[in-house]
């Protein structure tokens, strides 16, 4: 049992931060009328500080005692540091090809997908540019 003037350490919960200070621990006085002092651990803004990192494309939102890294409109992935996906550009329009057909472009893809072009009869892939070719006499 404790007494007047005994004290306790209290530690805050990971993501949170002693109110009025960066410490995560402080301690608290059992007063003479057998309360103890107030000690009040908030949430940690990792958003208002540069320690987040948050990858390129993303954004940092904060969360109570974390903070997730949403991609940014237009990419796709997950933007949290340490994880191998990354937010990448979305591909919403198909390449434009003339005589050529596109195939698995169902859905949608992001940067670095790749998908198969076949050249109509007659035609083949000259560097990036498609030409004819004389396949007859």
């Amino acid at each position: 049992q404790k007494k007047q003037g005994d004290q306790i350490t209290i530690t805050c919960n990971s993501g949170y931060h002693v109110s009025g200070s960066t410490s995560t621990t402080a301690t608290s006085t059992c007063k003479e009328d057998g309360s103890w002092t107030l000690v009040q651990c908030v949430d940690i803004d990792e958003c208002s500080t540069t320690k987040h990192g948050c990858l390129d494309n993303s954004r940092c939102t904060d969360t109570a005692g974390s903070y997730t890294c949403p991609c940014n409109t237009g990419y796709t992935g997950n933007g949290f540091p340490g994880t191998e996906d990354q937010c990448l550009r979305v591909c919403t329009l198909s390449p434009q090809v003339g005589n050529a057909a596109i195939s698995q472009t169902a859905g949608q893809k992001k940067q670095g997908d790749k998908i198969v072009i076949t050249c109509n009869s007659g035609y083949h892939v000259r560097g990036s540019v498609f030409t004819r070719t004389n396949s007859t006499c």
